[in-house]
């Protein structure tokens, strides 16, 4: 019995991971469109990888970074955590090209901690990532 009830949670995951969208794509304002979304799972070390990329006018850029709780980017003030949240994705769909430099870039990220979400507006387009390595 308690194997059948594990099997039941593990599947219930599953099929919920598939059903619900990320907070990624739920906190985009409705604005958002051409939607395209990339997740790599790296097993049991809980490194992993999300890009997504949608069309948004720059108005509600704003408004997805405070959906997300993200700060805005300031040189001066985070200049020291810059190499970690500036990081490639690795591989991921060709179609997620981040733009450099990060001037429109809201980021969430703790020295010490291996995991970053950043999200930056570009000609039309806000590329998203999160990251755990």
């Amino acid at each position: 019995m308690p194997l059948i009830l594990v099997a039941l949670i593990i599947l219930g995951i599953f099929i919920a991971d598939k059903v619900i969208p990320s907070r990624a794509r739920r906190a985009l304002p409705s604005s958002a469109t051409n939607i395209q979304e990339y997740y790599a799972d790296f097993g049991i070390t809980g490194d992993f990888v999300r890009v997504l990329k949608a069309h948004l006018p720059e108005s509600d850029f704003q408004i997805y970074a405070d959906n997300l709780g993200l700060t805005k980017y300031d040189p001066a003030v985070q200049g020291s955590e810059y190499d970690t949240i500036k990081t490639g994705a690795g591989d991921v769909p060709k179609w997620w090209e981040q733009p450099q430099p990060m001037d429109n870039c809201f980021f969430k990220y703790t020295p010490g901690e291996d995991y970053y979400t950043r999200i930056i507006w570009n000609d039309g387009w806000v590329y998203f990532i999160a990251q755990s390595w």
